[in-house]
């Protein structure tokens, strides 16, 4: 047992940016696949680092959202092929989702530390943008995200979920309240299912034009709708 969390050990050091660097990829697939591990080995670094460095959650939360931000297409590339094909998505996760914790967990507190002051100073540092780290897996993505691929609805939910994450993490880190990343996605997911349920795309095209020209009035039916989405919120 020793000598398997020693290996896993191992390999989560040597595979970090300081000791290798992601290779690109030949083609969608790979290309694909390499971002999707990428964007779920990210995620667990922000969970995982946030529990050993808890005085640090909350730079670790911004320094995650700035990355995922700048990562928006090759994430929207991500987003738009798991709606066509959910198994998918769900394979990549289940498949890498249990050798970067047990590597980890495998460190010792300080190793675990400097593990993480290492990573996210290279998020800070765009080091670890696809597209100065791996330009080819960038170039691929960015490419299908161009072509008309996927449902018109999944590009709005989208847009939709990112804008409405964003907006309640500015809001929140900006007042110093508390807040849960995970749970705000689930959150504002909830939002939009509610929404779209309930309105036209014709409808939120226009409610997307009030959204960008603050002076114009809301009309009523969004106000409602929008009354009734806080639901989605309540716990926090």
């Amino acid at each position: 047992m020793k000598l398997r969390y020693a290996i896993a050990a191992c390999a989560l050091l040597l595979s970090h940016p300081t000791f290798a660097s992601l290779s690109d990829a030949d083609d969608f697939s790979e290309a694909l696949a390499m971002a999707a591990n990428t964007f779920d080995k990210v995620d667990q670094a922000r969970v995982l680092c946030a529990e050993v460095m808890p005085e640090s959650k909350r730079a670790i939360t911004i320094l995650s959202l700035k990355w995922e931000d700048r990562n928006r297409e090759e994430y929207r590339a991500i987003w738009l092929y798991s709606k066509t094909a959910p198994s998918w998505w769900t394979s990549i996760r289940s498949s890498g989702s249990k050798a970067f914790p047990l590597g980890f967990s495998a460190l010792s507190i300080e190793q675990k530390r400097n593990f993480c002051n290492s990573f996210y100073a290279r998020v800070n540092a765009t080091n670890e943008d696809f597209s100065s780290k791996s330009p080819r897996i960038s170039a691929l993505l960015r490419d299908y995200v161009k072509k008309p691929v996927g449902n018109a609805i999944h590009k709005e939910e989208f847009g939709f979920v990112i804008g409405c994450v964003k907006g309640r993490a500015e809001q929140r880190l900006n007042s110093g309240a508390e807040f849960d990343l995970d749970a705000t996605r689930g959150q504002c997911e909830c939002f939009w299912e509610h929404y779209s349920a309930n309105t036209t795309p014709e409808e939120r095209s226009n409610d997307k034009k009030v959204f960008e020209a603050p002076s114009s009035a809301p009309s009523e039916k969004m106000l409602r709708l929008t009354r009734e989405g806080q639901r989605c919120f309540s716990n926090q």
